[in-house]
């Protein structure tokens, strides 16, 4: 950014943060020319984006949920795991969009997950 700044002072680049609605609404309000966000298939029911003055999503890449886990737990050498084998374990969460997912893939697996921190929360 600042070789950008240096170079090109004229252009004005801002970097936001936020989750794919907020971000979604800003493009289509013409607040943000583009933005970079994820989408998970199961959460969202959204309507198509082809409705007029929507704006249009196009794939960047796929990228797969990854789980990480102290070196020293039982299951962090394993290739496969299956969620219910987590259920005692307290999960750090990225988002709320996070959670949600969570929090289904739990629940097909029998269990509530304990979590001890998201943005979105206050404690």
């Amino acid at each position: 950014m600042a070789t950008l700044r240096r170079e090109l002072p004229a252009v004005d680049v801002r970097l936001l943060q936020g989750e794919p609605p907020q971000c979604h609404d800003l493009v289509r309000r013409g607040e943000l020319e583009l933005a970079v966000t994820y989408r998970f298939d199961a959460l969202d029911q959204t309507a198509a984006d082809s409705r007029l003055g929507q704006p249009r999503r196009l794939p960047l890449f796929l990228d797969q949920v990854r789980l990480m886990l102290p070196v020293d737990h039982p299951a962090a050498h394993r290739r496969l795991i299956e969620p219910a084998e987590l259920a005692d374990d307290t999960w750090i969460l990225a988002s709320r969009r996070f959670e949600d997912l969570l929090r289904r893939v739990a629940s097909r697996a029998g269990f509530e997950p304990s979590s001890c921190w998201s943005p979105m929360t206050t404690s």
